[in-house]
């Protein structure tokens, strides 16, 4: 037999192998199943609406025929069934009226004292914009549309019209001349935000102006952004500039000492 051609080494190395293999634990059988880690799933459906809208209840009730039981005793109420629907109140037109009362004396006709005025009246309330007919409210209103809402004063002036209004795209624009004018100085207190900032985001995007001084309407012009951060609140600068040099960089923003993100353009290698 081939166990008796063995030498006695042989024959030991055999058991410790044998040895080994009685101490292997068997596989497990590989499981079908993979776990998979859980997940939170958002959740779908209408999200109610704020609770700062108004809301404008309508009961649509039974007639009164109908709460009366077969048995002939009284229906009743033991709840209800609420549904909202968002509703909108598209933008009125008013005049506002404002009237100042005027007052004299008839008995002296002011002749007691000729160093006050013979006509008493309160003075005219203060405006953004003098002598012009539309509020400050509607001065608001259709900067807000041209502005943050894209809409240009050409077509604020026909929806105006549907209501009956009749008032030119120029009227709207000369009084947003008029407000920026009065509201110019605050650039500076903006600048002033700005520059509090110890990062500064920079970018100039084309802007084409038509019927612009001494430049032909296919000409470029640049409309300079400039954003910070104040107390984690972004502060945002518009400016409107001709070209793209780099001296509105360096009248501007030169003093400025924080970091600055740009792109590549050349004129910005004038803040390093």
């Amino acid at each position: 037999m081939e166990s008796d051609r063995e030498g006695p080494r042989a024959s030991i190395q055999r058991d410790r192998v044998l040895s080994l293999q009685e101490d292997v634990p068997e596989p497990e059988e590989e499981s079908l199943f993979t776990p998979v880690k859980s997940h939170t799933r958002k959740k779908t459906g209408r999200k109610p609406f704020p609770d700062y809208f108004p809301r404008i209840e309508t009961l649509h009730d039974i007639s009164e025929a109908e709460k009366t039981c077969a048995c002939g005793h009284t229906l009743s109420r033991i709840g209800e069934e609420k549904s909202e629907k968002l509703d909108i109140i598209p933008a009125k037109v008013q005049v506002e009226v404002h009237i100042r009362p005027k007052y004299a004396c008839k008995h002296c006709e002011g002749t007691s004292d000729e160093t006050l005025p013979v006509v008493k009246i309160a003075p005219v309330p203060a405006q953004i914009a003098e002598k012009s007919m539309l509020s400050s409210g509607f001065l608001a209103y259709t900067i807000t549309q041209k502005f943050a809402d894209a809409l240009p004063f050409y077509r604020q002036a026909g929806i105006l019209q549907r209501s009956g209004v009749d008032l030119s795209r120029s009227a709207l624009s000369n009084a947003a001349i008029q407000v920026y004018e009065k509201l110019s100085p605050m650039i500076v207190d903006i600048r002033k935000e700005l520059f509090k900032s110890k990062y500064l985001q920079i970018d100039e995007t084309v802007l084409q102006v038509l019927n612009e001084v001494e430049k032909p309407n296919t000409s470029k012009s640049y409309m300079w952004v400039i954003r910070g951060f104040i107390r984690e609140k972004p502060v945002v600068l518009y400016h409107y500039e001709s070209s793209r040099s780099a001296k509105f960089l360096e009248d501007w923003i030169g003093d400025f000492d924080g970091i600055i993100q740009t792109d590549g353009f050349e004129s910005y290698d004038s803040l390093l």
